[in-house]
């Protein structure tokens, strides 16, 4: 949530995840670009990846999925979680005896 003058600008960027905006006074002006046009503008970083969602991956951020998680820690994530569940498994008939 962010509160601004008037003239204030927050420039260009672009955000990662989903917008609200609520105006309750004043007027307020978007410029808005298609993420195809990311490779032609002067980002900061070096982009690797333009998501199919316009999520914009940079170089030095690793393998970023488009819903903006690591995927190296989903694996992780999804191993442990597997393993959690063979442990329950393993233990359910020990706990009907």
């Amino acid at each position: 949530m962010g509160v601004s003058r008037g003239g204030a600008s927050s420039g260009l960027h672009h955000d990662f995840h989903d917008n609200l905006y609520v105006l309750l006074r004043g007027r307020k002006r978007f410029r808005l670009f298609d993420p195809s046009a990311s490779p032609r503008m002067h980002t900061a970083g070096r982009i690797v990846r333009v998501h199919a969602n316009g999520r914009i991956v940079y170089a030095g951020q690793g393998d970023v999925r488009a819903d903006g998680a690591d995927a190296a820690d989903v694996a992780r994530w999804r191993a442990r979680r597997c393993a959690e569940l063979s442990l329950i498994h393993i233990s359910e008939p020990t706990r009907r005896s």
